[in-house]
C-alpha cells in the first residue's frame, strides 16, 4: 500500500513509524536505469541515520518539486529526471531503555549525512555504559540507532553531528587495580622465586610518594636482571615533552588458579645494588696497590693496570671502581 506524503507548514517531512536507518538511492529517469546507492551523502558506514533522511528529503521535495510516497516503509521522491528512495536497513533498530548496554564503549564522530568516522572531534574516546545512557537521551531530537553487532549511532539532529559508539568487549578475565602495597608484595614473592636464596627490601613509598617503590639487595644478581623481573610492574613511564605520568597496558597473571587482569597503580622503581661487605675496600686497596694512588672521594686520575690476567680502565675512577668490584664478586679476580 502507498501513501502519499507531503511537506508540513515548517518545510519538513515527518515519516510515519519511522525506521532507525536508511540506505540512500538514486535513479535516472532514462529507460533501463537501476537504482544505486548514494556513498557522498551518507554516514561512512553506508546509511543515514532516520533524522537525516527526513531532513535530506525535506530538501529534496522542495529542490526538485517532487512528488514523495511511502510504501511498506520505504520512502520514494520522484522528479522528471531522477529519483530517489530511502530504505530501511535491517539490521539497525531504535535504541530504547530495554536493551542491555556493554560495560565501556570506543566514540568516534563525524558530520550527520558524510565524512568519516574519527576520534580528532570528540572530547572523550572512551565512555561508561552510565555515560552512553546520558548521551542517547536526545531530548532535543535526533536519532539513537542500534546495530545488530552493538555499535550505537548517536546524531543530533539540530548540531548535525553524529556518534559512533562501538561496545569494547568485555575480557573473560577478573581485573583487578593495585596500589603500591600490593605490588610491592607481589615482587617479594615474584623476587625470591626468581633468585632463591637472595634477600630483597621492596617497600612504598608514602603520601605524594604512594606509587613510588624502592628495591634495595646486596650481592647476587645485577641491576638489569632484578629490573627485568620488577619493571613490567611499574604502571606508569613519565614523559619529559608533557611533564605527564603515562598509564601502561595492564598484566595477566594467576591468581588462584584463575587468569586475572591486574592494573598496577605505581609511577617509579629505583633499584640500589649494594656490593657485598669488605668487595669495595678491597677493590680501592688493589688501586693502591697497582698505581699507587691513594682512591678516596677525590680520586679523579683511573690509571688503566693488568692484574691476574684482567685489564681495569675506565673513563671514571667510579668506572674503573665497578669493573674491579665487578670482577672481585665474579670470582675472576682474587685480593690478597
Amino acid at each position: 500500500m502507498t501513501a502519499l506524503l507531503a511537506l508540513d507548514a515548517h518545510g519538513h517531512l515527518s515519516i510515519p513509524d519511522r525506521a532507525a536507518r536508511y540506505t540512500l538511492q538514486r535513479r535516472d529517469a532514462h529507460e533501463g536505469a537501476e537504482w544505486e546507492t548514494v556513498e557522498d551523502l551518507t554516514m561512512p558506514d553506508g546509511t543515514l541515520a532516520g533524522a537525516t533522511m527526513e531532513l535530506l528529503a525535506s530538501a529534496m521535495l522542495t529542490d526538485l518539486d517532487a512528488l514523495a510516497a511511502l510504501d511498506e516503509g520505504v520512502v520514494s521522491i520522484t522528479a522528471s529526471r531522477v529519483s530517489f528512495r530511502f530504505v530501511p536497513t535491517g539490521e539497525w533498530t531504535a535504541l530504547t531503555a530495554a536493551h542491555p548496554l556493554a560495560a565501556r564503549y570506543t566514540v568516534e564522530g563525524t558530520h550527520a549525512g558524510r565524512g568519516t568516522w574519527t576520534t580528532a572531534n570528540v572530547r572523550r574516546t572512551e565512555v561508561t555504559r552510565a555515560e552512553v545512557r546520558e548521551l542517547t537521551n536526545l531530548s532535543s531530537g535526533g536519532d539513537v540507532a542500534l546495530h545488530g553487532s552493538g555499535v550505537i549511532i548517536v546524531e543530533a539532529s539540530h548540531l548535525g553531528f553524529a556518534l559512533r559508539l562501538t561496545p569494547i568487549p568485555e575480557p573473560a578475565y577478573r581485573q583487578e587495580q593495585w596500589g603500591s602495597r600490593e605490588v610491592a608484595k607481589y615482587l617479594r614473592s615474584l623476587l625470591r622465586k626468581t633468585f632463591p636464596g637472595q634477600k630483597f627490601s621492596v617497600r612504598c613509598g608514602r603520601g605524594s610518594d604512594y606509587g613510588y617503590l624502592s628495591i634495595r639487595w646486596t650481592g647476587g644478581p645485577t641491576e638489569e636482571q632484578v629490573k627485568a623481573v620488577c619493571d613490567p610492574w611499574q604502571g606508569s613511564d613519565f614523559d619529559g615533552s608533557t611533564d605527564y605520568m603515562n598509564r601502561r597496558e595492564p598484566l595477566l597473571i594467576h591468581k588462584d588458579g584463575e587468569l586475572v587482569e591486574v592494573r598496577p597503580v605505581t609511577d617509579l622503581f629505583d633499584y640500589t645494588r649494594e656490593r657485598p661487605e669488605g668487595v669495595e675496600d678491597q677493590a680501592k686497596k688493589l688501586v693502591r696497590q697497582q698505581t699507587g694512588a691513594a682512591w678516596d672521594a677525590r680520586f679523579n686520575d683511573p690509571r688503566p693496570f693488568s692484574y691476574q690476567g684482567e685489564t681495569f680502565f675506565g673513563v671514571t675512577a667510579s668506572a674503573q671502581l665497578t669493573k674491579i668490584m665487578d670482577a672481585i664478586e665474579a670470582g675472576a679476580i682474587r685480593v690478597d
